[in-house]
């Protein structure tokens, strides 16, 4: 068995960028969309580098005609991307 001190882990900062827009055509009608990027976290374990670097995006559209006040309807994508080959 390996003890906490026999051993030396460290993982790289994740960072996340963030984008958001939105335009009212007119009064009770309007359009929002919105974007994120996360990239880095990869850990280290003893000098040796894991394959576990995140590089991710998150985007949706938000359409919003407020006939019936409770009408919102979202469509969202996140594709994940994994790339253990990432230096």
């Amino acid at each position: 068995m390996i003890s906490s001190a026999e051993w030396c882990a460290s993982k790289t900062p994740l960072a996340s960028f963030q984008a958001n827009a939105s335009y009212t055509f007119r009064p009770r009608l309007w359009l929002s969309a919105g974007w994120t990027h996360y990239t880095g976290g990869r850990t280290t374990v003893d000098s040796v580098r894991k394959s576990d670097w995140q590089d991710n995006d998150r985007y949706g559209v938000t359409p919003l005609d407020s006939l019936i006040d409770a009408a919102v309807a979202q469509v969202r994508r996140q594709p994940g991307r994994h790339d253990p080959d990432r230096v």
